[in-house]
């Protein structure tokens, strides 16, 4: 038996496979993204803010007064903590615009010192 058609037959290649496992790749590759984006913008904790600034005593003067400045604002929550945070802050202010600042006093790293333990006693 013979065909007669007016044109012949074709062979159809068959691609449904290949752009089924492209589909799952690059759905993978989405939720592996979408995952990264939950981890770097999921909300910290207090303790975290808290530990970042404790690390920070090690700084210089400039990066204490700006991580103080911005972190600080995170983790106080009375008015007494943000009261005390402001003198900190009004102490820290020089250091942030000089081009090489000094290292900070015994007395202020004491004093940063224990507004972290303060806080860290409220966080309990």
């Amino acid at each position: 038996m013979t065909l007669n058609d007016i044109f012949p037959a074709v062979a159809i290649v068959e691609y449904s496979l290949y752009t089924f496992i492209l589909l799952c790749i690059a759905i993978l590759l989405g939720l592996w993204y979408l995952w990264r984006l939950y981890l770097k913008h999921q909300k910290r904790t207090r303790s975290y803010y808290i530990s970042l600034l404790a690390q920070s005593t090690e700084d210089d003067a400039k990066q204490i007064a700006y991580k103080f400045a911005y972190y600080g604002k995170r983790v106080a929550r009375t008015s007494t903590q943000k009261e005390e945070l402001m003198k900190l802050l009004a102490l820290l202010e020089p250091f942030k615009y000089q081009e090489s600042p000094s290292p900070l006093d015994t007395h202020m790293q004491k004093q940063l010192a224990n507004f972290l333990e303060a806080l860290r006693h409220k966080n309990v």
